[in-house]
């Protein structure tokens, strides 16, 4: 009885350290598609790609949009000013502010749908963006700015016309 519970332990260990190393393989062969598996034609390594907290980066990263208009009294233009875009575009209350995510910075048509919407305002006539990033210690609530760096990350001239996107809508 006892050499049954070990062999049926062991098997259990295989099948699970197996599932582990097939969700694996299937994660890392279509990271960044929502295919079903190949070999079942059902999607059951959805263990793969669930994350059940999100990942803890040791960087906080902060943008900032900046925008230069033409005062209405003396007609120049202006240096560059802060702009509230988190009061004129409030956050969604699932997902937060959307021109905070990785794929802002990273990809230059995304950043480019979020400069226009400053462009929208009266009088305004070039926008940026600023990414303003400083070391983070987990598990302070404090956080001050260590190893500060602030870069610019795209602009957009307002009179521009950009291509409207393409896709498909989900």
């Amino acid at each position: 009885m006892n050499r049954l519970k070990q062999i049926l332990a062991l098997m259990v260990l295989l099948v699970f350290g197996g599932y582990h190393v097939a969700c694996f393989v299937q994660y890392r062969d279509f990271a960044h598609t929502w295919r079903p598996s190949l070999l079942t034609g059902t999607n059951v390594f959805w263990l793969a790609r669930w994350k059940m907290f999100t990942g803890l980066s040791t960087w906080h990263t902060e943008p900032e949009f900046q925008v230069r208009y033409i005062d209405t009294e003396s007609g120049e233009l202006s240096d560059w000013t802060h702009f509230p875009m988190a009061e004129r575009y409030p956050a969604r209350w699932e997902s937060g502010y959307r021109w905070e995510r990785p794929a802002v910075y990273k990809r230059q048509n995304v950043l480019e749908k979020f400069l226009e919407l400053p462009c929208r305002q009266d009088n305004v006539v070039v926008v940026r963006m600023i990414k303003h990033r400083w070391k983070a210690t987990l598990g302070q609530l404090e956080q001050p700015k260590k190893r500060y760096k602030s870069e610019p990350v795209g602009g957009l001239r307002c009179d521009q016309s950009l291509p409207s996107p393409k896709g498909i809508r989900l």
